[in-house]
């Protein structure tokens, strides 16, 4: 809900509402000599909440702390009553709040408060109309799901501009963002819908979602430290809550342990999984992670027991056979890979990805008779999906290794009809028309390539190549030079992830950082 929403004790007609200010003074009865930026919940009241604003040094002796109390108009003052004041999560302290004093509520006194706080407008959307931001909410949300972001963008801007402080919007005007890649608007999208929530006292299970949807946009710009934070928050709030909560427990512990598993934490991650499956023992998602966690391990007799455990929990689920199907071709069990892929396929015989990645294994094996399978299964691919360019890409690319150049050829450019800013496609025409010896035309495919993505390091080596071929020295080496700086910067960032992997391999389990102390909004890596 907004900011402003009124409680269902009152009729909720809409429109603008006059949120006033009003300072009180807070005695504490324990814990005065440590103030500080707490959250305060609101016990009897529904329309009010209090938010700490600042500890004015007129108070010092007295041990007390301003806050600010906004209330709906219609409210013409408050009468004593007990709010709870959250020092922290286990022992809340009981406070008693009261109107300041004429001498403590001097126009001197109050001056620093006053320019922090004051009189607003703030729209509060009638029952009818939150109905209907809803219902825009879900739709935008579809949008987005199938593909058309920009669509989606421009609708959540225009619903975000009537209703800023709707938490609903903001969630997903989040979510949008983080798929668009614009991950520092998301996270202060995130930040302020966490905020409403807080202040508001609203920790509900739409709250959690979005602790865990902000610490997944967080683990994906690779900032582990705030998404583990955000995450471990997102299981405490979720042990509150009476319903949703082994599903949002789950969900958060999964999570984490997947940044865990990223940075080679897996100490931890082995933990946080072992928790979830506790939890859950009939969670396929659960067993799957732990399976490929325990394969990059190379614990491999560990990574089947978990594979076996999925597959069981949920034998509908094309993706835990496909999973096992590659871990074993990564063990070059081919006989087992192909029962395990025929298994898969047979949960859905549509199912793209399935096929595709049969496909792609056969074609790795090299053999007469597995380029044969892969092709009728390339076949079978884009018979069901012919607009589906990795199918025409992938298949081309497995007949130019055969040494069928021109049908090569024709799958490229299949794939470039269906989407010719495909750089992938472009990079692999360009070169086998190079290999033919067709420099130019690979040479105007390489410039459609870095015309789509200019900061692409394989276009640019392969235009360097191209270059240094045709006598353009110092051209290539303008594009040696710039592929050599995006692969440096690249470079970083796997060595920073290789630390990260070796210190926490040399950390021992009884070590194992804790994060309960650290805020969600400072953490950063």
């Amino acid at each position: 809900m907004g900011l402003c929403h009124l409680s269902s004790g009152s009729k909720n007609t809409g429109g603008f509402v006059q949120v006033r200010e009003l300072l009180l003074c807070v005695e504490h009865r324990i814990g005065a000599d440590k103030p500080g930026p707490r959250s305060f919940t609101q016990q009897q009241h529904s329309l009010c909440h209090v938010i700490f604003i600042s500890r004015p040094g007129h108070l010092q002796k007295q041990r007390r702390i301003a806050v600010q109390v906004r209330f709906s108009a219609g409210r013409d003052g408050i009468n004593e009553q007990d709010f709870t004041y959250e020092a922290d999560r286990s022992r809340p302290l009981r406070l008693v709040t009261r109107p300041l004093r004429s001498e403590e509520s001097s126009p001197e006194s109050l001056q620093e408060i006053r320019q922090l706080i004051g009189s607003r407008e703030v729209y509060v959307p009638s029952e009818a109309e939150e109905a209907q931001i809803l219902e825009q909410v879900s739709r935008i949300k579809q949008q987005a799901l199938r593909g058309s972001l920009a669509a989606a963008h421009s609708a959540i801007q225009q619903l975000y501009a009537k209703f800023p402080n709707h938490t609903r919007v903001l969630v997903e005007y989040a979510y949008i963002e983080a798929r668009k890649g614009n991950q520092a608007a998301a996270a202060s999208l995130f930040s302020r819908a966490i905020t409403i929530f807080e202040e508001t006292g609203n920790l509900n299970y739409d709250y959690v979602l979005t602790l865990q949807g902000w610490g997944s946009s967080e683990a994906r710009a690779s900032n582990s430290l705030k998404a583990r934070v955000l995450f471990e928050e997102s299981i405490r709030a979720a042990e509150k809550l009476q319903d949703h909560s082994e599903r949002a427990i789950v969900y958060g512990l999964h999570a984490w342990a997947l940044v865990e598993d990223k940075v080679g934490n897996w100490s931890q991650a082995r933990e946080l999984l072992q928790r979830a499956a506790a939890i859950q023992p009939g969670n396929a998602v659960v067993h799957q992670s732990r399976a490929l966690m325990e394969a990059r391990a190379h614990n491999y007799s560990l990574a089947r027991s978990n594979f076996r455990l999925a597959v069981k929990a949920d034998s509908h689920d094309a993706k835990c056979w496909q999973a096992w199907a590659l871990f074993e071709a990564s063990q070059r069990k081919f006989r087992e890979m192909r029962q395990l892929f025929y298994r898969a396929y047979l949960v859905n015989t549509n199912d793209l990805y399935t096929l595709q990645a049969w496909a792609h294994q056969e074609a790795l094996i090299g053999t007469t008779k597995s380029k044969n399978r892969a092709r009728k299964l390339y076949q079978r691919c884009v018979e069901i999906s012919p607009e589906n360019i990795y199918s025409w890409q992938s298949w081309g690319l497995l007949e130019e290794r055969s040494g069928n150049h021109q049908g090569a050829r024709v799958l490229y450019e299949q794939g470039l009809r269906i989407d010719p800013s495909s750089v992938p496609c472009l990079q692999a025409y360009a070169r086998l028309e190079k290999s033919q010896g067709n420099i130019e035309t690979s040479r105007k495919l390489l410039q459609a390539a870095r015309k789509i993505d200019p900061h692409n390091a394989p276009s640019l080596m392969e235009s360097g190549l191209i270059e240094l071929e045709l006598g353009n020295n110092d051209v290539a080496r303008e594009f040696f030079k710039r592929a050599r700086k995006i692969d440096r910067e690249k470079s970083r960032i796997k060595k920073r992830m290789f630390i990260s992997r070796k210190t926490s391999r040399l950390q021992s389990p009884g070590n194992t950082v804790k994060f309960e102390n650290l805020n969600p909004r400072q953490a950063t890596v």
